[in-house]
Order: C-alpha cells, then structure tokens, then sequence
C-alpha cells in the first residue's frame, strides 16, 4: 500500500463485494476485478496482455466508452459467457481491424472468447500498467476458468502417477504420450466453451 510492502495478505470475496454494495452508505460503486497478465492469441498472432476479470459496472466507473460494440451484461456475466472487451490498442497488437474483429474469436488461455467491443483509447494515464493494452472478460469466466485448469491438471497428474504406479508394481514398460496428454487437455478445455 502506497509502495510500502505489508506481511498481512487480505482476501476479498465477490461476498465483500455484494455487501459492500448492498451496506456501504457512502459507496457509489463497487466493482469485482481479478487481473492476471496472460497470453491471448488470434490467428497467428500471440500477445501477452492484461485480462481483467470483472462486472459490467467497470465500464462507468472506470469511464469507458467504445468506439465499437458494447461492454458485456450483468445476464452474460452471470452465465458464464465467453466474451471479451477489448483496450482500444489490442486489435493493432493483433494486426486486425478494431471494428473488424467485434463477433470473431480470440484466444485467452487456449480458450475461445468472442470479441464484442474495442474501448476508445485512454492513454496510460501515469499508472503500471496501459488499460489500453488490456482486454476485460466476465469475472464468472475468470473464476470457470481457474477451476477448470486446476481440475484438469489434478486429472491430468493423478493419470500420470497412476501410470507410472502401476508400470512399476507391474514390471511394465510405459510411454506416456505427449500427443495423448495435448488431446486430453484440448478436450478438457473444449468442455468448457
């Protein structure tokens, strides 16, 4: 806090945020956000950008506006819906057209989100990071996300040791196949989409 580092680590909840919402007298706002620097793919084009897992309210507090498409709804973040708003320079780090790429996919995550607004630019405005060069997805989705990866590589590991287990009680000889561990990953992460 304020450049000095703290030994205590809090946890905030999406519960602190609704009661802070729901109690706070002198809060106009709140909104949810978990940022985790990720790398986001479309077509042949790879970036490592700042995903912000958030809820609709981030747009007007934070005074965004779009140049194209919308921010995405309370109802879609609440379903899990796989879509993304764009800083207004990820499509040039992308190599396509901002009003272009709103209905196309892009991949965060080896998970296919569909685009559905490019913010106007606002500049790097004297902070860490450029919200320009960030791309914010329903929290829900953050949160699906997180569960979905570590459950799949607890599956993925506990196949692996077992393998592994029974080769050696068994005398056998085993290969564990990249190509199978890559196609249970792919679908895994299709179950999701």
């Amino acid at each position: 806090m304020r450049g000095i580092a703290s030994g205590t680590r809090v946890s905030v909840t999406l519960d602190d945020d609704t009661a802070l919402e729901n109690n706070g007298r002198h809060v106009r706002a709140v909104v949810p956000e978990l940022t985790r620097a990720v790398q986001v793919q479309k077509g042949d084009q790879n970036i490592n950008v700042n995903v912000v897992g958030t809820a609709p309210g981030y747009a007007p507090v934070h005074s965004y506006t779009f140049t194209t498409g919308r921010m995405f709804r309370t109802s879609e973040n609440a379903a899990r819906r796989r879509l993304a708003v764009l800083g207004a320079s990820v499509p040039g780090m992308l190599n396509v057209n901002p009003a272009g790429i709103v209905g196309q996919g892009i991949v965060i995550r080896g998970i296919v989100f569909e685009a559905i607004g490019v913010c106007a630019e606002k500049g790097s405005q004297g902070s860490f990071f450029n919200p320009d060069e960030q791309i914010l997805i329903p929290l829900q989705t953050v949160e699906a996300l997180v569960l979905a990866l570590a459950g799949g590589l607890l599956g993925l590991t506990s196949g692996v040791i077992g393998a592994l287990a029974i080769s050696k009680l068994a005398h056998w000889n085993t290969l564990i196949s990249p190509g199978a561990v890559l196609l249970a990953i792919t679908i895994d992460a299709l179950r999701y989409e």
